[in-house]
């Protein structure tokens, strides 16, 4: 009889490529995100103080990276324009039909070395008036330590940009927007990313979202229980992992219908680094057992993994161990094992659970408590004895399953 089956699979939740970008000046996160726009786009009338800009997001924030010229960095302000849903907005004022200085804008991100502020525009109409925006868009680092600023990072948060003043705005319903960057050089003239009509570029939101990338799974048997194992490349909106177990009947090769539900591990959320997940399924059915995993969305939208399979070997006998601690004070645990009799051996259709019972008993003979009384199958179980209610002394344990009956002994110390 085969013993162990061992899969290793390659998963793609998704089918994302950009990846997530971490605020702390280093750049090198930036690799694989597309200029936005270089210094070659817009009207260009009044020479370039920008080299390039680029920008990507995830779940969370909108991400700029800015790249200008030594004569701007750290001696000039630099403005970051930003217009929310360009010509769909609910009002007719878009960041694609008006100017800047017509206020077609809803956000202005204003830099000036350190400083970052995130400002809002007050109203619906035009007019070169603002607000503060919001105090989760002041992430900022410059590149590699320098002090020149001629690189810069900047987190914009997607809960700020998702209030503007217009009317009939729904919250939430923002898919992209439009950018232009200018700099205070007195005569606000060195702008980027303007065009003919001063209409920003337009960037998606969404195409630098992360996946949840699943590159390997696999399932062992350690000792009568199974250990999963499995790793993510990357991951964007990850609730976690529900693990399921679908095992068969017996000999037959007969699956149960449906997986069920054994336990869940908490997922990082949003990463781009490799994460490592492991869980026991510490008392798996005899016989083959399949294992799969339901990855889970924050916002409730899930996926399944491939399957991996393996085989447990029934255990041969009935067991009382010896609880751990032991001493114990005021929890201790209690395992047992159930085998699989040769004479019941399942078939389509019946199973081979006994009636157990796990009772405990102090040194009178009185019973104290009823752990377990159920039918159960062949396998490994634990059961915790909480005895906080319960005072020190010598107390017994006892099994009966089946026609198998055996007492232990164990001790309580407070």
């Amino acid at each position: 009889m085969r013993k162990i089956y061992l899969f290793i699979v390659s998963i793609f939740f998704s089918t994302f490529i950009n990846g997530q970008i971490t605020i702390d000046g280093d750049f090198s996160d930036w690799s694989g995100v597309p200029v936005l726009i270089n210094d070659a786009t817009g009207d260009g009338s009044n020479g370039w103080d920008f080299d390039n800009i680029y920008v990507t997001d995830d779940a969370t924030n909108v991400y700029f990276r800015i790249q200008t010229t030594s004569s701007v960095a750290g001696s000039k302000t630099l403005y970051l324009l930003i217009s929310v849903d360009p010509q769909n907005e609910p009002s007719t004022r878009t960041g694609l039909s008006y100017g800047w200085w017509d206020n077609g804008y809803d956000f202005m991100v204003q830099y000036y070395q350190a400083n970052v502020t995130l400002y809002r525009h007050t109203g619906d109409t035009d007019g070169w008036s603002w607000e503060n925006g919001g105090t989760n868009s002041q992430e900022w680092k410059q590149t590699n330590g320098s002090d020149d600023y001629s690189d810069i990072e900047i987190a914009v948060s997607k809960n700020d940009l998702d209030q503007p003043n217009i009317a009939g705005w729904t919250s939430n319903s923002q898919d992209k927007i439009a950018i232009m960057t200018f700099v205070d050089d007195g005569s606000f003239g060195e702008e980027a990313g303007s065009g003919s009509n001063h209409g920003g570029v337009v960037y998606t939101l969404g195409q630098g979202v992360l996946p949840v990338e699943l590159v390997s799974f696999s399932a062992h048997v350690n000792n009568n229980s199974v250990s999963l194992e499995w790793n993510t490349a990357t991951e964007h909106n990850n609730y976690g992992f529900e693990i399921q177990r679908l095992s068969a009947l017996g000999e037959t090769d007969v699956l149960r219908s449906e997986f069920e539900t054994i336990g869940f591990v908490k997922g990082a959320g949003n990463s781009n680094s490799p994460k490592k997940y492991f869980y026991a399924d510490k008392n798996p059915p005899a016989g083959k057992v399949q294992y799969r995993l339901k990855q889970i969305d924050l916002d409730g939208a899930f996926k399944y993994s491939e399957v991996v399979e393996v085989e447990i070997n029934a255990p041969k006998k009935f067991e009382l161990l010896q609880n751990y601690p032991n001493p114990f004070n005021p929890t201790t645990n209690i395992t047992y094992v159930i085998p699989r009799s040769e004479a019941t051996r399942l078939r389509l259709g019946r199973t081979d659970e006994v009636s157990v019972k796990l009772r405990v008993y102090d040194a009178l003979g009185r019973e104290v408590a009823t752990l377990v009384n159920a039918k159960q199958s062949p396998g490994n179980y634990s059961v915790k004895f909480n005895a906080s209610k319960l005072g020190s002394g010598i107390y017994y344990y006892t099994l009966r399953a089946g026609d198998f009956v055996q007492t232990k002994k164990m001790i309580l110390m407070k």
